[in-house]
Formats: C-alpha cells, structure tokens, sequence
C-alpha cells in the first residue's frame, strides 16, 4: 500500500511540469507495419515489453520516458480497447496521457 501511495506521489509532482516529449516517439505500429495507431496530442510514448496481462489491466517494463524524466520502471496500465492480441513478452509501443494523477493508457501496439 506504502508502494502505491508513494507512487502516486512521486506522479503527482512530477506531473505539473509536463511538455511534450523530447527523445525520439515511436509511433504505436501493429506488428505487419500497418498504419500508425493514433496517439492523441499531449500523451507521451514509450517502447518497452509486456510482463503480465489481466482482465483490465496490462503491466509493461519500459525505457525512460524523456518528456517526464522518467527513468525505465515497469507500471501497471488499464487496457485501452485496441489493446487484444497483446500478451505477456510482447515488444511494444505504447501512449498514454496523464490524466488526474493517473497514466492512461491510449494507444498500443505490437512492435519488432
């Protein structure tokens, strides 16, 4: 409990001084190279590998996020709708959007 208080925290305060993100953005493709996923304006990307899925939930071990200074952690998303198909060890793209102290997830995709 410790953990998610202090995690949500540490979100909290970095969220106010969110831009746009700086490091390069890799856009959501589905893994036969179709068209991009759309990533609404304001959310930050990230690549990075699925460690477990559940009912409504997707936890994903990802890289730095450099628009928030975010170091690579893994976090725990809710699934966006156009998330089936994706599973525990995949290589993924992701977007999402900070949104009243938590990180949706809107957009994910299969990646190489």
């Amino acid at each position: 409990m410790q953990r998610r208080i202090g995690g949500a925290l540490a979100l909290a305060l970095l969220l106010p001084a969110c831009g746009e993100s700086r490091g390069p953005a890799p856009d959501p493709r589905p893994a036969g190279g179709g068209a991009s996923a759309t990533v609404p304006e304001g959310s930050y990307r990230g690549v990075g590998t699925v460690i477990a899925t559940g009912a409504d939930r997707i936890t994903i071990a990802h890289g730095p996020i450099d628009g928030l200074g975010w170091p690579a952690m893994t976090m725990s998303f809710r699934l966006p709708p156009d998330s089936k198909g994706v599973r525990a060890g995949d290589r993924v793209a992701f977007a999402f959007r900070p949104v009243g102290g938590v990180a949706r997830l809107t957009a994910i995709a299969k990646v190489r």
